[in-house]
């Protein structure tokens, strides 16, 4: 038997751990693969995984840590508020002609 695939996985809370887990599981069962899923960071949100992403890749460069076959991120975007341009941005924006 091969060895199992091993995948690091960032997440930015609890919920993306419950869904991706399973879901890499599931994928690799269909295909034949054996996987071991490491989640790295499933609590703190947004930046607290980016940090830990940070420092895993610091760790790997320095060799401390054997190279993972897969590196998995998720977390959702953070989208700010659109709000509709009014005719005063309309105009302030428009090319000079001479």
């Amino acid at each position: 038997m091969s060895r199992a695939l091993v995948m690091e996985v960032f997440a930015e809370d609890a919920a993306h751990e419950a869904f991706l887990v399973p879901f890499i599981k599931r994928l690799a069962a269909e295909g034949g693969a054996s996987v071991d899923v490491r989640v790295r960071s499933a609590v703190g949100g947004h930046g607290r995984a980016l940090s830990e992403f940070d420092l895993f890749q610091r760790t790997l460069a320095r060799q401390f840590l054997a190279a993972p076959d897969m590196i998995v991120i998720l977390y959702r975007c953070q989208l700010q508020e659109i709000r509709p341009s009014t005719s005063r941005d309309r105009r302030e924006s428009r090319p000079f002609v001479a």
